[in-house]
Parts: C-alpha cells; sequence; structure tokens
C-alpha cells in the first residue's frame, strides 16, 4: 500500500510539473515553438508516467522474481 502511495505522490508532482512546463512556454516562445514543446512535454509524461505504472505494478504483484 505504500508502493501505491509513493506512485500516487509522483503522479500528481508529474502532472503539476507537466501542465507548468506546457504552459509557460506560451509567454516567452512563438505560439508554434509553444506548441511543439507542449507536445514534447506531454509525450515525455506519458513515458515517465508508463515507467511509474510499471514499477508501482512489479512492486504490488506477488512474484517473487519480480518479473
Amino acid at each position: 500500500m505504500q508502493d501505491f502511495a509513493r506512485y500516487i505522490a509522483k503522479s500528481q508532482l508529474l502532472t503539476l510539473v507537466t501542465l507548468i512546463l506546457m504552459v509557460v512556454p506560451f509567454f516567452y516562445q512563438p505560439w508554434y515553438f509553444a506548441v511543439a514543446i507542449a507536445i514534447g512535454v506531454q509525450v515525455a509524461s506519458w513515458i515517465i508516467r508508463a515507467a511509474f505504472t510499471s514499477i508501482a505494478a512489479r512492486s504490488s504483484s506477488n512474484d517473487v522474481g519480480g518479473y
């Protein structure tokens, strides 16, 4: 259960950082660069979230070998 709580905390932090990094470039870059940055940040967020999900699923399973 503690692993799940850590996963949720990391997920909420990742969501906050993602939103900030997606919005801030619109104030400093032309809109087309800001859109490209926002798409890149979102894709990176999905990749990191997938890693968090697989780690949480692996640690919550009862496999002895960890596979």
